[in-house]
């Protein structure tokens, strides 16, 4: 009898892990009469083992599949198993939200036997809601973001083209040198700032982190003149002298982006 006690051994022994199983763990035929009912079924429903054996599972708990059980037992005679999220209710009335797996057990000669392994994923499920709401309020702030880079793109452009329109005539009209230097800072001033705008407001360039070189041949004395001139107002109004000296051994004339080399100057 050494084979049969060794099997008997093995049972109580599965018999022991099946009940200290956290998880919900129930037999049932394919009608879905609960033959077995587990510690951690008891856990996790409220109902005793006593209250539970004989009824119907779907009927107890009030089980509301994602498709028809039918089609489920279907697939469990098919390939043995199905894994699927079921939404349920404890003796309690509590709603909760299960994931579930249904394997078939073939037993010599009987029945076959449907076990049920569930576990409780409601506060899970709650999360990726929330989450789910927080992705949409981030899409919407996005969409909002969007629309006032557009609108602000053209309410800045305008200006700045007004600008940039009448110094063009200020430069071309005028007979006084110091009128067209002054009016032709500010048409460099100006294009720099519109290039620089292009460059805030184009917001694929924001979101993927990535900043556009130019290479130009420029003259490295002009971009700082021009910068001078056009801190000089601020540091005139504060009662501050501006100057610069060229001392480099950097030629006048080198290739480099001229709206980089402006910021960071």
């Amino acid at each position: 009898i050494s084979d049969r006690l060794r099997m008997r051994t093995r049972l109580e022994q599965m018999g022991k892990v099946f009940d200290a199983s956290h998880d919900s763990i129930i037999f049932s035929d394919l009608e879905g009469t609960i033959a077995s009912w587990n510690r951690g079924s008891i856990r996790l429903y409220g109902y005793s083992s006593e209250e539970a054996i004989g009824e119907k599972v779907h009927e107890l708990l009030g089980t509301r599949h994602p498709i028809p059980w039918r089609e489920i037992r279907q697939s469990l005679l098919e390939t043995d198993q199905w894994v699927g999220v079921l939404e349920q209710r404890t003796k309690a009335g509590d709603q909760i939200t299960v994931s579930t797996r249904y394997q078939l057990l073939r037993m010599n000669g009987d029945e076959p036997y449907a076990v049920e392994i569930s576990r409780d994923i409601t506060e899970l499920r709650e999360t990726q809601r929330q989450l789910e709401r927080a992705h949409q309020e981030a899409q919407l702030a996005s969409e909002a973001k969007s629309s006032f880079l557009a609108n602000m793109s053209h309410e800045l452009r305008s200006p700045m083209t007004a600008v940039l329109g009448f110094a063009e005539m200020l430069n071309s009209e005028s007979h006084d040198s110091t009128v067209r230097e002054l009016a032709g800072t500010i048409q460099r001033n100006g294009n720099y700032l519109l290039r620089l705008l292009n460059d805030i407001l184009d917001l694929s360039k924001i979101e993927a982190g990535k900043m556009t070189i130019d290479e130009e041949l420029i003259d490295i004395r002009e971009v700082i003149e021009d910068v001078r001139t056009l801190m000089n107002v601020r540091a005139t109004a504060e009662g501050v002298p501006l100057h610069f000296e060229w001392t480099s051994k950097v030629p006048s004339k080198i290739t480099a982006d001229e709206i980089r080399v402006r910021q960071i100057l």
